[in-house]
C-alpha cells in the first residue's frame, strides 16, 4: 500500500507534464522568462509588493556594484598591459626566474654526475 502512495499515478504524472507544456507554451508566446514569471508570482501572492521592489533593486544593485568592481579591476590589468615599464619588469623577472631555474638545474645535473 505504501509504494502506491509514493509513486504518481501515470494519469497524475500525465497531468504534470502536460501542465508543464502549457506553462512553456504561455511564456514563450508571453515572452516571459523564468525570472519574470518568479517575479510575478512573488509580486501576486506578497502583501508587500513595496517591500518586494525594494529587495528586489537592492539584489540589483548589489549585482551591478560587483560588476563595476569586476569592471574596475580589468580596467586595471588592461593599464598595466599598456605600460611599458610594467612589461620590461615582468620580462626582467622572467629572465630572472628562467635563469635562476636552470643553474638550479645544472647543480643538480653535476650533483648527479658526481655521484
Amino acid at each position: 500500500e505504501n509504494e502506491s502512495q509514493s509513486v504518481l499515478p501515470t494519469e497524475d504524472t500525465q497531468d504534470v507534464e502536460t501542465m508543464r507544456r502549457k506553462l512553456a507554451l504561455l511564456q514563450k508566446h508571453a515572452g516571459i522568462n523564468d525570472e519574470d514569471l518568479e517575479w510575478k508570482l512573488a509580486e501576486t501572492s506578497t502583501n508587500d509588493p513595496y517591500g518586494l521592489a525594494v529587495r528586489e533593486r537592492e539584489r540589483c544593485e548589489e549585482r551591478y556594484d560587483r560588476l563595476m568592481w569586476n569592471q574596475s579591476k580589468l580596467e586595471a590589468i588592461i593599464r598595466f598591459t599598456d605600460d611599458r615599464r610594467v612589461i620590461d619588469a615582468l620580462d626582467a623577472m622572467a629572465t630572472a626566474a628562467e635563469h635562476a631555474f636552470q643553474q638550479r638545474h645544472t647543480k643538480k645535473v653535476d650533483h648527479v654526475k658526481k655521484k
